[in-house]
């Protein structure tokens, strides 16, 4: 009589190891973007830098990335983040607009009324070509001509309609956070969107923009 075989022993079922979670701004509400600026050491100091984070969410029409980076450069010593619904209604022609209007200081840098101008003049400049293609393309008509003859040509009614129209659809919904130094080595912090122009935060030492800057913010 044969003495029975051991059983063999239970296979071991490893534990699962639990990763380490890496937070993003979508842990702070769906669909969340942000871009902070903050300038160090009071921007007097040897030591003085601008520091600036963003997030990686792009969207555009009806497609969205997490792998772009926000930040544009203008000239040597400044630069711009991104937020908006779509990177398509525009603000890339802004930045490019206003990287061509500053290329004149190569080697120097600019100051930030050069650049507020350059910003200005290229949100201005996007917002007409919008508004032409999108209203006046049809008649074959430009801005200029439209508000020199456009009151006599359409009746008031319909100029004062054509008119809103394309104030509507001219529209960049962006923000730019525009940072920098000039050429003194003096910082600056603006804010550029829509009907507003661009702010200047510089006393305030930061500023973030995007649909999470009001959490930023606060904990700045």
């Amino acid at each position: 009589m044969g003495y029975p075989l051991p059983r063999p022993p239970a296979p071991r079922i490893p534990r699962p190891v639990a990763r380490r979670h890496i937070y993003s701004p979508r842990d702070w509400g769906i669909g969340m973007t942000v871009c902070v600026a903050a300038i160090c050491d009071g921007g007097t100091g040897p030591s003085s830098a601008i520091v600036t984070a963003s997030d990686r969410l792009l969207t555009w029409g009806y497609s969205s990335s997490e792998t772009a980076l926000k930040a544009a450069r203008l000239a040597p010593t400044w630069l711009t983040m991104i937020a908006g619904d779509d990177v398509t209604a525009g603000v890339e022609d802004v930045i490019r607009d206003a990287r061509l209007a500053l290329a004149e200081y190569a080697e120097d840098s600019p100051g930030i009324v050069e650049v507020q101008g350059a910003i200005l003049g290229a949100w201005r400049n996007v917002q007409t070509h919008k508004a032409e293609i999108a209203v006046l393309n049809p008649f074959d008509l430009g801005m200029s001509e439209f508000t020199q003859t456009g009151r006599k040509r359409f009746g008031t009614a319909t100029f004062l309609e054509m008119a809103e129209r394309m104030r509507v659809v001219s529209k960049v919904d962006a923000q730019l956070l525009v940072c920098g130094f000039d050429n003194n080595q003096v910082p600056a912090l603006l804010v550029c969107e829509d009907d507003v122009g661009c702010r200047d935060y510089t006393r305030a030492d930061f500023v973030a923009i995007g649909s999470g800057h009001t959490s930023a913010i606060a904990n700045l």
